[in-house]
């Protein structure tokens, strides 16, 4: 609990507030942008075990008819047959009739496949943007078999319209209804009704042949013995692309592809749950409290604590995801730890703020304090610069010399205190030195001649010019105090 008590309300309060975007969903975007980041990062090549016969442009082009007789799938599984493979998950639409003889040789063709070739179903409403309840579109009662498996051919978009998840299994009015890629995994218990499907695989590593090519015997039979295989549409001019994931877009049958190789190698990714954040963000707060909670704590290190804390959580991410199948979300992680450290940021230049309006204060009153002295002084005084323009002159100055001082300031000192320029005065003078005294009589203007003892010094300043700058220019201050001993003099005269 000793963390806790360098932690402020401000630390509470930003880690508050990245809870709550996290669960309102404002940081999803950010948090799939991780995700596909360490896709990318952690890929990986598929398996040997499926083989894709692709429907695509080359065969469309050969075959020169759509859509194929059914004929043409009845070849396919025979010669599928033949060559010994595992099993068959057909991702293609057979939910309308054909021909009499096309569905018959199809039909005959599925009876002899039995178990080893699975049908598609998919899950539609009537109508686009209709609010019709969905029904299942099943392969057409004239090729199907009572005991012929049917495996769901559905994916679905999430907010983004993109292709994230896949379903193990579909709770649907005749019961759960396994989805493709669980056929060909094989069915089995599977803990969680729906992951990820890790789009760090290589889908261009995933085994794929022509239609046609199988279809005329031109593929090698060692290819495909013993390996599932998975028959679907790749040519763009049938529209079944997508949006996924790290590849743009990508066809129905090799997202059911993805998942099945997400399945076998034990990639069917998970995220963590709002308790895995909340815990999260509250070790967070264990940490970066002694660090950015206290007002001692330096921008360096402040800012490279948290540098390190946001790749330390980047790291945890990267190997739970490429070891454990678990997609940690860290965007309210990396958000809080911004958060803490702009709270800081505002906490210091607020305390800096403060201080400094307290220090111009000082100044203010300093040199308020300084000029009531300087106006209440019995001696004249007369500041100058280094030109010799009068900047200062107190009221003393103005009753001795018989002027205004207003009629002073920004003159030169001759033109109020004649002679005053043939003083010498020494470049810069000590404090132990003693100040020379100098007795110079003075003509003013109303013609009355004054005896003035003139004491001349030198002061070096450092100012700045306004209060932001900080770079200071040396100046240099003449100050002139005098006093009328006209009456000591006459004493003197009468001795």
């Amino acid at each position: 609990a000793l963390p806790i008590c360098f932690a402020r309300p401000s630390h509470f309060l930003a880690g508050a507030l990245a809870l709550l975007l996290h669960a309102v969903g404002v940081l999803e975007p950010f948090e799939r942008s991780l995700i596909e980041a360490r896709f990318e990062l952690l890929s990986r090549p598929a398996s040997e075990g499926l083989v894709v016969i692709e429907i695509d442009a080359g065969s469309l082009r050969e075959l020169d008819t759509w859509p194929w007789p059914r004929a043409y799938h009845a070849e396919l599984l025979d010669r599928l047959l033949d060559v010994g493979v595992r099993q068959i998950v057909m991702d293609v639409d057979f939910s309308a009739r054909s021909t009499p003889e096309d569905d018959l040789r199809l039909a005959q063709a599925i009876t002899r496949a039995g178990e080893r070739i699975v049908l598609p179903t998919f899950v539609q409403r009537e109508r686009a943007f209709s609010s019709t309840a969905a029904y299942e579109n099943v392969p057409h009662a004239t090729i199907r078999r009572g005991t012929t498996p049917l495996g769901l051919a559905n994916v679905r978009p999430e907010a983004d319209g993109r292709i994230w998840r896949y379903s193990v299994a579909e709770d649907l009015l005749g019961g759960f209804r396994p989805s493709l890629a669980v056929f060909l995994a094989g069915t089995g218990s599977y803990t969680a009704a729906e992951f990820l499907i890790d789009f760090g695989i290589e889908a261009e590593s995933i085994r794929r042949v022509r239609y046609v090519d199988v279809l005329r015997g031109r593929v090698d039979p060692t290819l495909l013995r013993d390996r599932n295989i998975l028959v679907g549409s790749t040519a763009a001019e049938l529209g079944d692309y997508l949006a996924v994931p790290v590849y743009r877009a990508l066809p129905g049958v090799l997202i059911h592809a993805m998942a099945y190789e997400s399945i076998v190698q034990g990639r069917m990714i998970q995220r963590s749950g709002m308790g895995a954040t909340v815990l999260g963000l509250l070790l967070l707060l264990l940490v970066l409290a002694p660090v950015m909670g206290t007002d001692e704590s330096t921008w360096p290190r402040t800012a490279a604590t948290g540098v390190a804390v946001m790749t330390v959580v980047a790291a945890l991410s990267i190997g739970a995801q490429a070891w454990a199948a678990l997609a940690i979300d860290t965007a309210a992680f990396q958000l809080s730890v911004i958060l803490f450290f702009a709270a800081g940021v505002v906490r210091r230049l607020r305390q800096q703020a403060i201080l400094l309006f307290r220090q111009r204060m000082s100044q203010v009153h300093t040199r308020a304090l300084m000029r009531a002295v300087v106006e209440d002084s019995f001696d004249g005084i007369i500041i100058t610069d280094e030109s010799g323009h009068v900047e200062l002159a107190n009221r003393a100055a103005g009753q001795i010399l018989a002027r205004p001082t207003s009629d002073l300031v920004g003159r030169p000192i001759d033109e109020g205190l004649r002679g005053a320029r043939a003083l010498p005065v020494p470049r810069k003078l000590s404090a132990e030195a003693e100040t020379p005294k100098h007795d110079i009589e003075l003509r003013r203007d109303d013609g009355t001649v004054v005896s003035l003892e003139v004491v001349v010094s030198v002061s070096d300043s450092r100012i700045s010019q306004r209060f932001y700058e900080r770079r200071q220019r040396a100046r240099t201050l003449f100050i002139y105090t005098f006093r009328d001993v006209s009456d000591r003099q006459i004493g003197r005269a009468h001795v």
